[in-house]
């Protein structure tokens, strides 16, 4: 089929309209890809703070109600033994106390005796009550022995330093930031690559934060080849597409 100049011009406008459609088609899906990944993203993101609160909510809560079981618990064997000490410590001096009572009886009735024979006047009572008081006071030397004060022991609660530390412990527990996770070696190897489209992660051992790095490197550098945006990165079982962004 021979073509004139005019169908060969019109067949120039057609393959440039379609070559222009196509391009705006490709770069159309180029944003819509685009959207859609950062979209996700996003919702990733959302329910990544829905479970780090609830996380953090059960955290604080299951520690705060041990350690009121913990205080509440010790509260009460502290208590208990304070009792126990104080109910010891007063049966001590309880018996102590009713021992000295009988010999101060006892003295005064000696005393009793005395005055009494004093009154009669008669020698031999006098010489034999005088007698039975020195015995008296020489027995008593011997018992007063035996009744020495008593010395009790004092208690005193110890660890309250360690409580005051853990009192400044607990006032400093706070909702701070998480502290950005940082790979040099890995963002030394984003910035010395020259060619943004492909990334080696050969030999570097990454875990999961180090790939969110990977990840938003991803978002922030756009790669434009073909007309689609797509980052390739190199390991060690070849090339693969992360994803595009």
């Amino acid at each position: 089929m021979i073509l004139n100049n005019k169908s060969v011009s019109l067949l120039l406008v057609l393959t440039v309209e379609i070559c222009f459609f196509l391009q705006q088609e490709n770069g159309l899906q180029n944003v819509q890809l685009c959207l859609n990944y950062r979209t996700d993203r996003a919702e990733k993101s959302m329910n990544e703070i829905e479970n780090e609160s609830r996380s953090n909510q059960e955290k604080v809560t299951t520690t705060m109600a041990t350690l009121r079981q913990l205080i509440n618990d010790q509260e009460q064997v502290l208590l208990e033994r304070i009792k126990t000490e104080e109910k010891n410590a007063r049966k001590s001096f309880e018996q102590y106390k009713r021992n000295l009572q009988q010999e101060q009886q006892g003295l005064i009735k000696e005393i009793c005796n005395v005055v009494d024979i004093r009154r009669d006047k008669q020698p031999k009572k006098l010489l034999e009550a005088k007698q039975t008081f020195q015995q008296y006071i020489k027995d008593m030397d011997t018992r007063l022995i035996d009744l020495k004060p008593l010395t009790r022991k004092k208690y005193q609660i110890t660890g309250f330093d360690k409580v005051n530390e853990l009192q400044t412990a607990i006032q400093n527990l706070k909702v701070a930031e998480q502290p950005k996770h940082v790979n040099d070696v890995l963002q030394q190897r984003i910035n010395s690559t020259t060619d943004r489209s492909k990334l080696s992660l050969v030999g570097l051992q990454l875990n999961d934060m180090d790939m969110e790095i990977v990840a938003n490197e991803m978002a922030i550098n756009r790669v434009n080849k073909e007309k689609q945006n797509f980052f390739l990165f190199i390991c060690t079982v070849g090339i693969e597409n992360i994803g595009t962004v």
